[in-house]
């Protein structure tokens, strides 16, 4: 699973970069976890679960491209290209309905997926982590801010916070919506990567 694995990479990355001694074969083993999981034809990362559901895909690419960044993969790779080729046209949008209405050929079988563009926390956060530092997708990062600003509650009990709409945000709640809101925001200022992923 790209999401609990992505967190992993990050430690690795932030770890190196400190006196927190990391092994050399740990990072070798994650370059070589990335590789079996991304799909460089299609330039995607499919999320797959026992039940396999795509979410379209755009959530674990997104996070891919953060990762393959953070282990070195330099911006012109073919897989970073094709991947933000595919990511720019998916648009954040504040849509929480979706329904299984597409078919996905992954790895000689289909399976379901969402075909349109939904609420997504997940993709916002790590879409934003891509973008903003490869400097590219900037109407994908105008519309994210402009939906992130419009949608947070001003006032009240829940003021500063933002309604747990869509995927994934629905079982987390609001504190994963808010958290991941607030990242998606200042994700280009504490933790862009330039120059190729280094």
């Amino acid at each position: 699973d790209i999401g609990p694995g992505a967190y992993y990479i990050w430690a690795m990355k932030v770890a190196s970069q400190t006196d927190i001694p990391v092994q050399k074969g740990d990072l070798a083993d994650a370059q070589e976890y990335l590789r079996r999981i991304t799909e460089r034809k299609r330039c995607q990362i499919y999320h797959l679960d026992k039940n396999p559901y795509c979410w379209g895909g755009y959530d674990s690419t997104a996070t891919g491209i953060w990762c393959h960044l953070l282990l070195g993969t330099p911006a012109d790779d073919d897989f970073i290209r094709g991947a933000r080729a595919f990511l720019e046209p998916a648009l954040p949008t504040w849509r929480s309905f979706h329904q299984i209405d597409a078919r996905i050929d992954w790895n000689n079988r289909t399976i379901p997926g969402v075909g349109g563009a939904i609420a997504n926390h997940w993709y916002w956060m790590f879409g934003a982590l891509a973008f903003r530092s490869l400097d590219c997708g900037r109407e994908w990062l105008d519309t994210l801010d402009a939906i992130l600003l419009k949608h947070q509650r001003i006032g009240g009990m829940n003021g500063g916070s933002w309604d747990p709409v869509g995927l994934w945000a629905v079982g987390g709640g609001r504190t994963y919506s808010t958290a991941f809101s607030i990242s998606a925001l200042q994700a280009g200022y504490a933790y862009s990567i330039r120059s190729g992923g280094k």
